[in-house]
């Protein structure tokens, strides 16, 4: 089962909500990783085995140079527009579906109206 990572440019109330469904989520203002660089956030994530949740396209640099056996990652692309509810509410659906998964070396795109996998070439 995927355990999560919410990176601070997402909801607070997105760990919590996650949790209550029963899922199992850290927010990275919890752990004191808040303003921190990517890459320590992915040492933590692999080291914790859970998978990242950001909304950082910069992000994805971090996992493309990453080791190709990270714990994954979800990166949401939703325009500013979208209230923060309806992205709470998407991602928590789509997080759920995936909890099962193995998201071993995946990148996960969340936009509106889909989701997208990238594996790695190992």
């Amino acid at each position: 089962m995927a355990h999560f990572l919410i990176d601070e440019d997402l909801s607070r109330k997105l760990a919590p909500k996650l949790c209550a469904l029963g899922l199992q989520a850290e927010d990275v203002r919890d752990l004191s990783l808040a303003a921190t660089a990517d890459d320590v956030i992915l040492e933590y994530a692999i080291a914790q085995r859970r998978t990242v949740v950001t909304a950082d396209v910069q992000f994805a640099n971090a996992i493309d140079t990453a080791d190709p056996q990270h714990p994954g990652a979800v990166l949401v692309r939703y325009p500013n527009e979208v209230s923060v509810r309806r992205v709470n509410e998407e991602l928590a659906a789509v997080l759920a579906s995936l909890a099962a998964d193995d998201l071993t070396g995946q990148l996960v795109v969340l936009e509106p109206g889909g989701v997208r996998t990238r594996r790695r070439l190992m």
